[in-house]
């Protein structure tokens, strides 16, 4: 089903060889040993978050066939827990990465940079890509202000270690032969200001809206296989600007999809059922929160009746998807699922 494009022109106030996996059922769930990208693959693995401070979380690890390592986001934490500590730093040592070559922030919220302070004091990291909107109501914001002071304090260490304001086609200079990086989205003609009628703007108010519909959005060329990563832009927004805009300069496509706004399908999954030809993989980046396994499970649900190879983290653990540029494969890893909880 296609949905009206919409124009965005109150948008802007400035700038595919599946092996050993079968169609995931509503409820269902199974684990396939993750294996290590082999010499010459890339491989992306988006990371089983355990919620800290209340939001679903993100974190994706990005091997390339250099044996770069890059992330975007660094899913939970705060000044008790951290999922840089007790998951992600794990996860590198035990695949012996010594270094993260590079890494994206895709916006202040704490499920996406709450890992990142013990990150920056207890990992080697090269350079941070900051996307750095903030809106204009955001003053005394306290995720907003931890965001900016974290990377601002490492900053002073580090001088010129972090780049700022990434929009819609700056460079990361992390292409290499066979495998190319583009940021997509927030545009570079404009950030997305307008305030919609939609779910999230009503329960959490504009700022964490804006913050949301403005987070970074990357896409990945390895070979003949697109990924792609929408940030954690809200289904409204999807609907009325993204995807509008994506489509109109030909990237609304991909064979592997890290969903919009944690794969919550406030919009029944139709902004992904639009892509053509569909995804081959969809993926949900959950929590362990009650209402989030509630989600994971309606997600997987409704993109598996789509025909596509659908995954939750809460519900499938660590998502892999290698490929050396004409096929690809998927694994999982259930080791680090997490037991459900009613609050943060």
């Amino acid at each position: 089903m296609r949905i009206n494009k919409s124009s965005d022109s109150q948008m802007f106030g400035r700038r595919e060889f599946l092996a050993g996996v079968a169609a995931v059922a509503a409820a269902g769930s199974f684990a396939v040993k993750a294996q290590d990208v082999p010499s010459g693959r890339f491989e992306m693995t988006v990371i089983n978050p355990e919620v800290v401070s209340g939001g679903a979380g993100l974190c994706v690890i990005m091997r390339t066939p250099a044996g770069r390592t890059y992330l975007f986001d660094a899913a939970n934490g705060n000044d008790k827990k951290s999922n840089g500590k007790d998951i992600i730093i794990p996860w590198l040592e035990k695949r012996g990465i010594t270094k993260i070559d590079g890494l994206i922030l895709s916006h202040y919220h704490s499920d996406h940079f709450g890992g990142l302070p013990y990150l920056l004091d207890h990992f080697e990291i090269g350079h941070v890509f900051d996307n750095s909107f903030e809106p204009l109501n955001a003053y005394g914001n306290k995720e907003v202000d931890s965001g900016k002071r974290c990377l601002f304090n490492w900053e002073k260490k580090h001088p010129g270690a972090v780049t700022r304001y990434l929009a819609e086609g700056d460079k990361l200079g992390w292409d290499e032969p066979g495998v190319k990086f583009d940021v997509v989205w927030p545009p570079k003609t404009g950030y997305c200001t307008a305030l919609d009628r939609g779910p999230d703007y009503k329960r959490n108010g504009s700022t964490h809206h804006l913050l949301n519909a403005n987070s970074t959005g990357l896409r990945i060329r390895v070979g003949e296989i697109d990924y792609l990563i929408l940030g954690d832009i809200n289904s409204d927004y999807v609907t009325e600007y993204m995807r509008p805009y994506m489509e109109r300069k030909g990237t609304w496509t991909a064979n592997v999809v890290v969903l919009h706004c944690h794969g919550i399908p406030d919009d029944k999954g139709t902004n992904i059922a639009a892509m053509k030809p569909l995804p081959e993989v969809a993926i949900a980046s959950l929590g362990n929160l009650r209402w989030m396994f509630e989600e994971g499970r309606t997600s997987v649900d409704i993109y598996s009746k789509m025909g596509i190879k659908a995954y939750a983290t809460n519900l499938h653990g660590n998502v892999s998807v290698a490929t050396d540029g004409r096929k690809f494969d998927v694994s999982t890893d259930a080791s680090n699922l997490f037991p459900e909880k009613e609050k943060a």
